[in-house]
């Protein structure tokens, strides 16, 4: 976070790992939240006002303020695949995450929004496509049309998933969760996503999954270091001005 300048950072299946106040003071930073949310960790950089908060147990919604640039921070870590490739558990978290969002934005004039978190699901899963979901739309042409999607009467609005942009064979920027054991699976998977709302889809500057950290690798062979983590951490620079 120091090296990278990171504003705010969610860490997924933090049990275990130690955020001391003094490390986090020392350099600037805050945890955010009472505690509600076990599964995702929100820690900001102490200039940034938190306004409300919103935590259930797999997700936490974050209304924050920098300088006068209101936005809605939301970070999650969805029911994993293995213990459900029915992605019905994570569409229950996933609506309710969503109208949590869509009432901050209403209710405070909001419309920048970034959603970001281990969603453990790819780009073109039902759980990122369906109307009712996500409703997270891939290319900016279709964003810049329309607003959403009318789905069985009623009006869902697009967020922007910049993922597939980003992905790259030049740089070898595949996904953040590498699993070779089904024959029908990519084997890198872009399970952690960061999905902006409209207002914000020009704005994303970079977009990467590290595989260094400092001189510390991430990688062993070709996979996550399962020592430090499965997945590899997701970097995004937004400007929210």
């Amino acid at each position: 976070m120091r090296e990278k300048e990171v504003g705010i950072a969610a860490f997924g299946e933090f049990s275990g790992t130690e955020f001391s106040d003094e490390l986090l003071k020392s350099s600037g930073y805050r945890p955010i939240g009472y505690g509600g949310c076990d599964k995702v960790k929100i820690i900001a950089q102490e200039s940034i006002e938190v306004i409300d908060c919103f935590e259930e147990s797999r997700f936490t919604v974050l209304p924050m303020k920098i300088d006068k640039i209101c936005f809605v921070m939301a970070a999650a870590h969805l029911v994993d695949r293995m213990s459900s490739a029915d992605p019905e558990p994570r569409l229950v978290d996933i609506r309710k995450m969503m109208d949590v969002i869509h009432g901050y934005e209403n209710e405070l004039s909001i419309k920048r929004t970034i959603v970001m978190g281990d969603l453990n699901a790819n780009p073109y899963d039902k759980e990122l496509l369906l109307p009712n979901a996500f409703n997270a739309m891939l290319f900016k042409g279709i964003v810049r049309n329309k607003t959403g999607r009318t789905w069985c009467g009623n009006e869902y609005p697009f967020l922007y998933n910049p993922t597939i942009h980003w992905l790259s064979e030049e740089l070898e920027n595949y996904g953040s969760f590498y699993y070779s054991g089904d024959c029908t699976n990519p084997i890198w998977n872009c399970y952690d996503q960061a999905l902006v709302s409209p207002e914000l889809m020009d704005r994303i500057n970079s977009y990467s999954y590290l595989k260094k950290i400092g001189d510390e690798d991430l990688i062993t062979k070709v996979r996550p270091n399962s020592k430090i983590s499965d997945h590899l951490p997701l970097l995004v620079d937004i400007d929210l001005s």
